[in-house]
């Protein structure tokens, strides 16, 4: 429990957008660049990055980034976008996906009409949201949940497998 705990804070502390995670399997490394406006993940053995990506949002929005988070439960890192309402998960498996941005018209087998869609290592799922976050915190007990802070100070809880808020937490 106590390790687990320290895994926590290590992750917490490591985990605004002014530096990097690491994965919580320890093979890749999640840093900014750029000034914050693209996300690079490279491997932890070798440091040959592996992934860049702009930070886009759906909107078309060029943002930086505001919190960077690694989920070692999902297998995953989480983002969330400066000024934006939108989270990113990048999903580290191969097997991710795939992740539809946007509305899906049919989802019968082999048969999927939709916008395009991400899948496999380093798949994004994009979140939106009500308002952006500022701060993003793990959940302590839930694997599908982290806790995101707002401009104003409002915490809010943000379930990962539904995709959405689903409850504004009391004040400290």
């Amino acid at each position: 429990m106590f390790l687990r705990l320290a895994l926590a804070l290590l992750v917490l502390a490591s985990g605004p957008a002014r530096g990097q995670v690491t994965s919580g399997d320890g093979a890749w490394i999640a840093r900014t660049a750029v000034g914050g406006h693209v996300l690079v993940i490279e491997d932890a053995a070798t440091g040959a990055e592996a992934h860049r990506r702009p930070l886009v949002s759906r909107d078309h929005v060029d943002a930086r980034a505001a919190a960077l988070l690694a989920l070692s439960a999902r297998r995953s890192f989480l983002l969330a976008l400066d000024g934006v309402p939108e989270l990113w998960e990048i999903v580290l498996s191969p097997d991710a996906g795939p992740f539809h941005d946007g509305f899906v018209h049919s989802w019968e087998s082999g048969m999927e009409e939709s916008l395009p869609a991400e899948e496999g290592l380093f798949a994004r799922q994009r979140i939106i949201l009500e308002a952006p976050l500022e701060a993003l915190a793990l959940l302590p007990g839930k694997r599908h949940a982290v806790i995101g802070t707002r401009a104003d100070g409002t915490r809010v809880e943000i379930n990962l497998a539904v995709k959405r808020e689903v409850a504004v937490l009391p004040s400290d």
